[in-house]
């Protein structure tokens, strides 16, 4: 597995220290992007866009999604960067965009990328039990 900061590997093999250190720097907005690849199955990717919001994305090999977060989302990428780089397919946050951009906004072929416990899913859910009393 590699680690790209702003498009340029640091051509160490990657440790859980080093992802550390990179992802604060990409919350901080220090760095404008940060990608881990494997090289073979596709890679996982967050970049800043400027308007204080950023782009995750996944590449699962046979396939590429990505959502558009608010800046107070930043949690999203690391999650999902821990969880590519322990091996795991990670969940993109998709299913309540299309609630709030209306019914086929995100287009065909994303109801297979919708998870119920993607981080923000997990969440919502605790947020809603909270405030129902549960």
């Amino acid at each position: 597995m590699n680690i790209f900061i702003d498009n340029e590997s640091l051509r160490v093999p990657p440790t859980p220290e080093i992802l550390d250190r990179e992802l604060n720097r990409f919350e901080k907005e220090e760095i404008g992007t940060i990608e881990l690849s494997d090289g073979r199955s596709g890679f996982c990717r967050a970049e800043w866009d400027g308007n204080e919001s950023f782009m995750l994305q996944i590449d699962r090999g046979d396939s590429l999604v990505g959502v558009l977060l608010p800046k107070g989302e930043v949690r999203q990428a690391r999650a999902a960067m821990e969880e590519y780089f322990r091996g795991f397919a990670p969940k993109l946050p998709m299913k309540h965009l299309e609630g709030l951009l209306g019914p086929g906004a995100l287009g065909d072929g994303f109801e297979s990328d919708f998870e119920d416990d993607c981080p923000l899913c997990q969440m919502l859910r605790e947020h809603e039990k909270k405030n129902s009393g549960g």
